[in-house]
Formats: C-alpha cells, structure tokens, sequence
C-alpha cells in the first residue's frame, strides 16, 4: 500500500512540474519528459521499496 501512494504521488508530482514549466520562459511542457520523471521516480522508488523490505526480513532472521 505505500508504494502504490508513492507511485501516486510521483505522478501528481511530476504533472504539476509539467504544468509549471509550461509558464516559465524559455521552458516547454513535454509529454517525454514526464514519462521520463514518472519511470525514474517509480525506479527509485522500488529500489527502495526492495532494499527496505530486504533489510526487513534481514533483521527477522
């Protein structure tokens, strides 16, 4: 359940991000580039999502 609300959040975030840059000068809103920092989000959010569930069961040994 946390890592689905992470992934939510990456989302939201990164459509906002995209919005913005929409209404800065010199900077564009690119459908690529959200894809792009949703997988990276989501990336980095498993690894670490793995790592923590890996040092969990570590310490229950």
């Amino acid at each position: 359940m946390p890592l689905k609300i992470t992934l939510w959040f990456i989302i939201i975030y990164a459509s906002l991000d995209e919005i913005h840059q929409a209404f800065i000068p010199g900077r564009y809103c690119d459908i690529f580039d959200l894809i792009f920092d949703i997988a990276g989000g989501a990336l980095g959010a498993l690894i670490v999502y793995k790592f923590l569930k890996n040092v969990k069961r570590i310490e229950t040994i």
